[in-house]
């Protein structure tokens, strides 16, 4: 899954050679943990959340196929 996102982001990313999703085992669950470029941050949220909420649905939707719980998570830099 954690392909998945990486994949996806960097395509909307202006700079995706920045673009880092690292991966967390939690239990049952899987945390996928985003970076992206600072300039990007706004690309990849989108207006409303719409982009970063498309790009948690298709992740979800790869991973119910392998009967998998994802999540995925954007940090910002001020979450740094």
């Amino acid at each position: 899954m954690q392909q998945v996102a990486e994949v996806i982001l960097r395509a909307i990313a202006s700079q995706p050679d920045h673009v880092v999703v690292s991966c967390e085992e939690d239990g049952e669950r899987t945390v996928l943990t985003a970076q992206v470029d600072q300039a990007d941050v706004a690309r990849v949220i989108g207006r409303q959340g719409r982009t970063i909420n498309a790009v948690r649905t298709v992740v979800k939707a790869a991973a119910l196929k392998n009967q998998q719980q994802v999540s995925l998570e954007l940090l910002t830099p001020d979450d740094e």
